[in-house]
């Protein structure tokens, strides 16, 4: 392991424990999130148990993001995750099945408030699953409450309230993005 895999995982265990032990006051699902974490860390080494954290592919998303992408607001000169957000992304990534491989969770629901780095993440694990996630053609989902909120304050050019998308291929687009949802399973991450 390396030293960036060190700093990362020594986030996400850390936060988990901060919050277990209450030093780090957070809602209910988190201090249920974190348990799980924690608690799920001892089950795996049980030969029966069908989940392994592999700490390598856990701390890769946190490392690329920190390493390729550059904060848009503030001054700053380098990307640096907070814990919380090594915590989510190591759960993402780092459980697998131990006789497969595969991840264990394909879907992620983060609920955060304004201005603590959602979008920042969200473009990571966007570029991230699109290119390095050694998933050869990933789809990738973002969601949101509304395309306002999914493009930004400057947003494109239907949102500004510029030229509009033509809706002849609407229906059709809906139905393939569908089609593919049932065939194939697929990183979401929703705001």
């Amino acid at each position: 392991m390396n030293l960036q895999n060190s700093d990362v995982l020594a986030k996400c265990y850390g936060y988990a424990r901060d919050i277990d032990s209450g030093r780090i006051t957070s809602c209910k699902k988190v201090k249920l999130a974190c348990r799980r974490f924690l608690r799920d860390l001892e089950r795996s080494k049980d030969p029966a148990y069908p989940w392994h954290f592999d700490e390598e592919k856990a701390a890769r998303p946190c490392n690329f993001i920190e390493r390729f992408l550059s904060p848009t607001k503030g001054d700053y000169d380098r990307m640096e995750l907070m814990p919380w957000q090594c915590f989510v992304e190591c759960n993402l990534y780092g459980w697998v099945d131990k006789e497969t491989g595969l991840r264990r969770y394909r879907e992620g629901l983060i609920v955060v408030g304004t201005g603590n780095g959602k979008s920042t993440m969200l473009a990571g694990n966007a570029t991230y699953g699109a290119c390095k996630d050694n998933e050869r053609g990933a789809d990738i989902y973002l969601l949101a409450n509304s395309k306002r909120r999914l493009c930004g304050a400057d947003g494109c050019a239907e949102c500004r309230g510029g030229r509009q998308r033509d809706d002849r291929y609407g229906a059709a687009d809906r139905r393939a993005v569908r089609r593919q949802r049932r065939q194939r399973p697929a990183l979401r991450i929703a705001l």
